[in-house]
């Protein structure tokens, strides 16, 4: 065994894969396979396939799919558990919208046509990761190419297993003969596949492109680049562990400034409450003196109101008593008056009677005499009238003796 061959064994003994590919779908297009891949994080193989055959049954394509929210889907998938379902379900949504949002489509042929497209575009998959990527283009190629790709070459650099590479076109030969593939080799093994899955595992979990995690990678002691990043990041941390020293210094101080400054403005604040509260007794004492006097005025005041008001009252009371005696002796006055007026009317009422009943009675008298001369008149006219009579008779009885 080579001494890269020995180096590598080491490197790859190093790395623990957290996961599994999944028996692919046979005869299924790549976007299934690609949805079986994310679906296993959560789910088990059967699950997940009996998931994609819901979500097949459920839409038209996968354009439907995709533009679903999460609770949409959760119902199409395979398991009783909310928090699993609701979790895969998402996944399902996120693994569409990435392959959309990338290709454009659903169809994934650019990991079947060309492969160095492929390494570059696997890049984009952010979601899905180099394991699940590597794993599809391995289906790509009908388990017949090595997945090689730009973090797959950049990772083999960083760990200088072989000379620089470069460009991507060139890099096969050299990452397949580091991964012990022959040259006239027909299909991809399980040992090449490992070194796939483990090498991939290390770039999704700490082979960044822009900010690797040297320091947490297992593989540091053995990586030229690692270990160069690894002492960076240590002489980094020392920086860091000064500069929080220093910034834990610095807000010490401003702590204690702070703290300074708040008892200064707590004692300030102590002797203004002091300061108003003095000044608040002292105009309490000031208000309760003048709502004395106050109330001694007003005491003063209404005793004098009062005592006008008692004589004016008596006043009153005097000059309604003068005048009701005033008022008593006018109409006594008027009483007396009027008690003389009637008396002098029935004493000329009594006078006129008198008057009236002689009169009456001269005048009774005057009409007896009258009457007595009428019937004396009357007598003395009917003696006559029978004298007349008497004196006619005698003529007429005289006047007819002659006649005889």
């Amino acid at each position: 065994m080579s001494a890269k061959s020995e180096a590598l064994a080491k490197i790859l003994a190093k790395i623990q894969p957290t996961w599994q590919p999944p028996t692919p779908i046979e005869g299924a297009p790549l976007v299934e396979n690609a949805l079986l891949c994310v679906l296993v994080r959560t789910l088990s193989q059967a699950q997940a396939e009996q998931s994609i055959k819901a979500l097949k049954q459920a839409a038209n394509d996968w354009n439907e799919l995709r533009v679903c929210q999460p609770q949409e889907l959760q119902p199409l998938i395979a398991t009783k558990d909310a928090a699993r379902s609701l979790r895969a379900a998402r996944d399902v949504r996120d693994c569409l919208q990435e392959i959309f949002q990338w290709s454009h489509g659903y169809e994934l042929e650019s990991l079947r046509e060309d492969p160095v497209a492929a390494g570059k575009f696997v890049a984009y998959l952010q979601f899905h990761g180099h394991r699940i990527s590597h794993y599809l283009m391995w289906l790509g190629s009908d388990k017949k190419t090595l997945p090689i790709s730009v973090a797959l070459v950049r990772m083999i650099d960083r760990l200088a297993l072989v000379e620089r590479i470069g460009a991507l076109k060139k890099a096969r030969p050299a990452v397949e003969s580091l991964a012990g593939l022959s040259k006239d080799a027909k299909e991809i093994g399980a040992k090449e596949l490992d070194f796939e899955l483990r090498m991939s595992e290390v770039i999704d979990r700490w082979c960044h492109a822009q900010k690797p995690l040297c320091h947490q990678c297992p593989l540091v002691d053995d990586c030229v680049f690692g270990r160069k990043a690894f002492k960076e990041w240590k002489v980094q941390q020392v920086r860091m562990e000064q500069h929080r020293k220093k910034e834990e210094q610095r807000r010490e101080i401003l702590r204690k400034k702070d703290e300074e400054r708040e008892r200064k403005l707590a004692e300030r604040e102590k002797k203004r409450r002091e300061l108003e509260q003095q000044k608040a007794e002292r105009e309490r004492a000031r208000m309760t003196r003048e709502e004395q006097r106050r109330k001694a005025d007003d005491a003063k005041e209404k005793a004098r109101v009062d005592e006008i008001q008692r004589r004016k009252t008596a006043a009153e009371t005097a000059r309604v008593e003068k005048e009701k005696q005033r008022k008593a002796a006018i109409e006594q006055r008027r009483k007396d008056a009027e008690q003389k007026k009637r008396e002098d009317e029935a004493k000329r009422i009594a006078a006129a009677k008198a008057k009236a009943a002689a009169a009456l009675k001269k005048k009774a008298a005057a009409e007896k005499a009258a009457e007595q001369k009428r019937a004396e008149r009357a007598a003395e006219q009917k003696r006559r009238e029978a004298e007349r009579k008497k004196a006619a008779a005698a003529k007429a009885k005289k006047s007819g003796k002659k006649k005889r």
